[in-house]
């Protein structure tokens, strides 16, 4: 949870690494249904 605190400063820093890598987001989401 270090990364979360670390956006938690900057609230537009999250935003743009989550548009940068969309990807992530999905991978993320499908590993949760999938496990």
């Amino acid at each position: 949870v270090a990364h979360g605190t670390s956006i938690s400063s900057d609230s537009p820093a999250a935003e743009s690494p989550l548009k940068e890598h969309p990807q992530l987001k999905i991978t993320c989401v499908r590993a949760i249904p999938v496990s």
